[in-house]
């Protein structure tokens, strides 16, 4: 089980925050720090929760956008599961 809050990427060293999706509750990394980049698509919720904004949404005043860090992590392919192609073979 993932540990929900501050943490820093083990692969790149930033510093991220986890938190659960609002609805599936599907734990992922968040970066820390706000951005102004409007394609920055991640609002940050109470009780350790975010949200993926949509075209369209409005965020409340006070709050910012946030990137997944799978999107900014230069090392994101690390994490990500290998294709079965890639997978080694079994002697």
């Amino acid at each position: 089980m993932t540990k929900l809050g501050p943490a820093t990427c083990a692969s790149c060293g930033t510093l991220i925050v986890f938190r659960e999706h609002e609805r599936t509750l599907n734990p992922a990394p968040i970066d820390a720090v706000p951005s102004a980049d409007p394609k920055a698509n991640v609002l940050i919720l109470p009780e350790y929760r975010y949200r993926v904004l949509k075209a369209g949404d409005v965020i409340p005043p006070g709050e910012g956008r946030f990137f997944s860090h799978f999107f900014t992590c230069p090392f994101a392919d690390r994490h990500r599961p290998r294709k079965q192609a890639e997978m080694p073979v079994r002697a």
